[in-house]
């Protein structure tokens, strides 16, 4: 097993969390990186049980598709990482990878502005509860993969 290696399930393509950590598992790292998707179909309380019994610890729980190009967006997308934020306590998870939505058709500045309006907040409540959010803009990928998550 190589401790030191993780595995994000977004890497695997679609599949339950059951079949991605006996997938992670069987290639020897010692790390998952969930989606938040995973985790709410089969439950914390499973996903804490899995990851026991293949011997993984979660590396981050990842959050796709942050959107805030639009203000309703941003509000659909604060109460959307704040359950993630919560999940995140619930499998004991300190890290949360978010990916965002991109900024549409604002300028660089109204995205950033807008960005971290919604996020700060988050920001906040995440550090309360000893998490750290990471982030990343991949709508460009996820546009050209079609890997946007529902909702």
């Amino acid at each position: 097993m190589y401790c030191g290696l993780s595995i994000n399930t977004l890497c695997l393509g679609s599949g339950t969390l059951a079949a991605h950590a006996v997938q992670v598992a069987r290639l020897g790292a010692g790390a998952i990186g969930l989606t938040l998707e995973e985790v709410v179909e089969c439950g914390a309380p499973a996903a804490v049980r899995l990851l026991r019994e293949t011997g993984l610890v979660a590396a981050t729980l990842t959050h796709r598709a942050f959107g805030f190009a639009i203000a309703e967006e941003a509000a659909a997308g604060v109460e959307r990482l704040d359950k993630t934020i919560a999940l995140a306590g619930e499998i004991g998870e300190q890290t949360i990878t978010m990916t965002t939505g991109g900024r549409g058709d604002l300028s660089w500045a109204d995205a950033a502005a807008r960005f971290a309006e919604a996020i700060v907040p988050c920001v906040a409540r995440a550090w309360g509860g000893r998490r750290t959010i990471a982030g990343a803009d991949v709508a460009s990928l996820c546009r050209c993969l079609d890997c946007a998550p529902a909702g």
